[in-house]
C-alpha cells in the first residue's frame, strides 16, 4: 500500500495574488507559474522548488469554501499535501487505520494532479490531503 513519500505542495492563503506572487518572485528568485482553478474559485501562484511546489492560494469570490476560510483564519498556510505513488492504495490504508478522509471528493489539481483531502483539519488546524501525479 502507498505511503506518502514527500512533501507534494504547500498553499499558503492570500488576499491578493499580485503583490504576493512578486514578493515571492523576488524571494525565491524565479517567475510564479500562474493558474486559474474555476471549479474551486481560486487563482493560484506556484513555485517549484525542487520535488515540492509552494502555492499562494486566493479566492476569485467572496462566497466559497476558500473564501469562507481567509474570512475565519486570516492569511497564512492553508493547506500541507502528502505524495503518493498510488492515491487509490494510500485512501485504502487510510480506512485500515480507520483515518476517515474530509467530506469532499477527490479532484484534480493544477497540473491534473490527483487530489483526496483527509480529514484531519480540525485537528491539525490546516488541510492534509494526499496527492498523486
Amino acid at each position: 500500500m502507498s505511503t506518502p513519500k514527500r512533501i507534494h505542495h504547500i498553499n499558503i492563503l492570500v488576499r491578493d495574488l499580485d503583490s504576493k506572487a512578486t514578493l515571492f518572485e523576488t524571494l525565491l528568485g524565479k517567475k510564479a507559474e500562474r493558474h486559474a482553478l474555476q471549479k474551486r474559485q481560486v487563482e493560484t501562484a506556484s513555485f517549484r522548488l525542487g520535488d515540492a511546489y509552494l502555492v499562494l492560494v486566493m479566492p476569485t469570490t467572496t462566497d466559497s469554501v476558500v473564501a469562507d476560510i481567509l474570512k475565519e483564519k486570516g492569511e497564512g498556510l492553508f493547506l500541507l499535501s502528502l505524495g503518493v505513488s498510488d492515491l487509490e492504495s494510500a485512501i485504502a490504508r487510510l480506512h485500515d487505520k480507520n483515518i476517515a478522509l474530509s467530506k469532499t471528493e477527490q479532484r484534480t489539481g493544477i497540473n491534473g494532479w490527483k487530489i483526496q483531502d483527509v480529514g484531519l483539519t480540525e485537528q491539525m488546524g490546516f488541510i492534509l490531503q494526499l496527492t498523486e501525479n
